[in-house]
């Protein structure tokens, strides 16, 4: 999977879950601005950390 695929999949399940970018940054520990960027593909996630902490708070399986 790409850096955009990561993105787009992180907006697709936090779409799906109901949340907002900012809940879903607030839960997650990191900025509303820094998710979005994720999202758009703009920035990868390169910090395991940061991967597993999102799928905490979207409640899905880090792989």
């Amino acid at each position: 999977m790409g850096e955009n695929d990561v993105g787009r999949r992180i907006r697709e399940v936090r779409a799906w879950r109901g949340l907002s970018l900012r809940a879903t940054a607030e839960l997650t520990g990191i900025t509303h601005g820094y998710l979005a960027q994720l999202e758009r593909g703009e920035k990868p996630v390169k910090n395991r950390q940061l991967l597993e902490a999102l799928a905490r708070t979207l409640r899905v399986s880090p792989r």
